[in-house]
Parts: structure tokens; C-alpha cells; sequence
């Protein structure tokens, strides 16, 4: 089974515009349980075995950071996550985040960070190709309203990430559905539409994504610095191809947040989602949200994954650097202990 590595490749940052600092978001609160898939007997739905356990818990959870790109971790990122794998969510939640912080207005009603104009701006890329990104701002002057939105259209756009280089076609849309700000933060609602936006890397493996999710952005500045992104989606697709093979991950139903405090360096996150991978199906509920603080895999949480003919697997975070694996297959259960780095991606914030 290939892992999606679209995250590994995308660098938001310098799609939207220089590296990201992140301020403010409410509570760590949490999403609903998933109950689109119960596992159920269906040919179509995969039975979880010791074999295939590891993959599939990091095909869930590689990545789910929210502060991977944030400017004071800009140079242990360099340095410590290069070979890591962040996932399509993680990445995602950077760039709304962002996105919200950049072109929306700060605590209070001041004038936003960036203020620019409706306008289109089309430039070449480090490598080649050009990148184009058109803001629709009813009001500049005050920033983000309902019914603005940001394009981002790349054409061959090459750029380097991390000692390689990788190449970006396609388009996405993010759209305002809701904007509010108060004296102590904003929060928005977004929705963003994938349109076969593909990236590729110098060895000709490519990824793309096609659908739509909608985004919750909570930004807050008092008392602690915090952010909080929760991402649902009834249906998003990532398909990708590696040496050759094909391979394909279609989000069924999503319910994902991550929240983090830049004052205290805590974070955490939850991912339910219904998936189907290469047309086999099972399902995740976050039981106990994921957590650590600073620059660290996960040292407490728990998450159970639900396949066919009663199998399933229960994954458990711990705090020596390791997550242990209990794996429930043709009525017997065995346990198995696997390093962190194996299930998630370096989380830092």
C-alpha cells in the first residue's frame, strides 16, 4: 500500500506568500464521532490485519500539524522533518489559517496585515511555470468578508522544498462564507474547492486532489495566543501515482481539528473520517484527542479504526516516543509497539 505524500511537497507558505506565523484560536474542543462507516461486512470494506496495521494508521494520521511552516520553527523544520510525510489535512489547516491571518482583519478592527485590493498577480516561478493568484475583496480597507475569496492557479510552477523541487498544476479556491472579528481574535468559515490541483516531484510521482471541504478558523489573542482549524468535508479525493502505480484515497466523510497555543507551545487534534482506500473502506473515531507541545510526536491520545468482519485496531500514543498498535482480526487480538515517527509526522509548534 503507497502512502499519500501530497504534504511533503507542498510548501503554502511560498504558494501564499513568505513563511507563516500563526496567532489565536478558541479551546481545544473537539468534533463529532463518526458514524458514516461502521466497519460492516461488505466486500468493499477492508479487514484490518497486524500486516497492513502500521500503514493504515499512518495513512490516517502522518502530518496532522497545523504549525509545520510557523516562522520560529522555520529552521528545525529544515533540519528535522525533512523526511517526514505530512498529510493533506495538516496542510490544509496551515494554509486557511494563514490565509485568515494575512488577508483578514486583526483583533479590534484594525486594518488587516495585508490589505490588497481585488486583483489578479501572475508571476514565474523559482524553477519555471507561473503561479497566479487573483483576491476578490468587496472592502480591502477592512478585510475579509463574506463572499471574498482567494484562487490560486498554478501552471507548471516549480519550486524547490526542502533540498528537492516540485511542480504544481491546477487550481484552488478558497471561498468566505462567514467573517467576524472582536477584541480579542476572528474566526471564519471557508470553503475550499480542489480542482485537480497536482503536484509532482523530480522522480515523476504525482498527487491530486479534486472536492470541496469546509473550513472553521477560530483565531484568538487573548489570553493565550491560540489557533484552532476544524475541517469537514462530505467528499474529497486525492489520487496519486508512484513508480508507476496507481493509487487513490477518496475522504467519505471528514470531521478533522487541530488546535494549538503559541504562548504555551501545547497542541492537539482529532481526526473521524470514513475513508476509502484504493476502493477498500474502514473508518477512524479520535476517542481521546492527540497531544504533545513544542517540536514532538504525540505523547497522549487514542483513536480507533473499524474494518470488516469485526476487525479493527485501537492506536494509542505514548510518551516514551512510541505508539502502541492493538489489532482485533478473525477473533483474536494481538498487540504490537512501533516507533511514533512511524505513525505521525513531527509535530512542532
Amino acid at each position: 500500500m503507497e502512502q499519500p505524500r501530497i504534504a511533503k511537497k507542498l510548501l503554502w507558505g511560498a504558494i501564499i506568500g513568505g513563511s507563516v506565523t500563526l496567532a489565536g484560536c478558541g479551546g481545544g474542543g473537539g468534533g463529532s464521532t463518526n458514524t458514516a462507516s461502521n466497519g460492516g461486512t461488505s466486500a468493499n470494506t477492508m479487514t484490518i490485519t497486524s500486516t497492513n496495521a502500521p500503514q493504515l494508521a499512518s495513512t490516517v494520521f502522518t502530518g496532522s500539524s497545523l504549525s509545520q511552516l510557523t516562522g520560529q520553527v522555520q529552521s528545525l523544520k529544515s533540519v528535522s522533518t525533512t523526511s517526514q510525510t505530512p498529510n493533506v489535512m495538516g496542510i490544509v489547516a496551515q494554509m486557511v489559517a494563514q490565509d485568515v491571518k494575512t488577508y483578514g482583519a486583526s483583533a479590534g478592527g484594525v486594518a488587516p496585515a495585508t490589505s490588497l485590493a481585488s486583483s489578479t498577480s501572475s508571476g514565474t516561478c523559482t524553477s519555471g511555470g507561473t503561479l497566479t493568484v487573483t483576491v476578490n475583496e468587496a472592502n480591502p480597507s477592512v478585510g475579509l468578508q463574506a463572499g471574498d475569496s482567494i484562487v490560486i492557479q498554478a501552471s507548471s510552477c516549480t519550486e524547490p522544498t526542502s533540498g528537492s523541487t516540485i511542480t504544481m498544476d491546477g487550481m484552488l479556491t478558497e471561498t468566505i462564507s462567514a467573517y467576524n472579528t472582536t477584541s480579542t481574535g476572528s474566526q471564519a468559515a471557508i470553503t475550499l474547492d480542489a480542482g485537480n490541483f497536482t503536484v509532482t516531484d523530480p522522480a515523476g510521482d504525482s498527487e491530486s486532489m479534486n472536492g470541496s471541504l469546509t473550513a472553521a478558523v477560530t483565531l484568538t489573542s487573548s489570553p493565550d495566543n491560540t489557533t484552532k482549524v476544524e475541517l469537514t468535508s462530505a467528499g474529497f479525493t486525492i489520487a496519486g501515482s508512484f513508480g508507476g502505480v496507481q493509487s487513490s484515497l477518496a475522504l467519505q466523510s471528514l470531521d478533522y481539528w487541530v488546535y494549538g497555543d503559541s504562548t504555551t507551545g501545547a497542541w492537539q487534534f482529532s481526526e473521524n473520517v470514513a475513508m476509502s482506500y484504493n476502493g477498500q473502506t474502514f473508518s477512524v473515531n479520535t476517542t481521546t484527542p492527540f497531544s504533545g507541545s513544542g517540536c514532538a510526536y504525540p505523547t497522549a491520545g487514542s483513536a480507533t479504526f473499524i474494518g470488516a468482519n469485526g476487525s479493527g485496531m485501537v492506536v494509542t500514543a505514548e510518551s516514551n516516543g512510541q505508539t502502541a498498535l492493538q489489532v482485533t482480526s478473525n477473533g483474536s487480538t494481538s498487540s504490537q509497539t512501533v516507533n511514533s515517527s512511524q505513525v505521525f509526522s513531527l509535530i512542532c509548534y
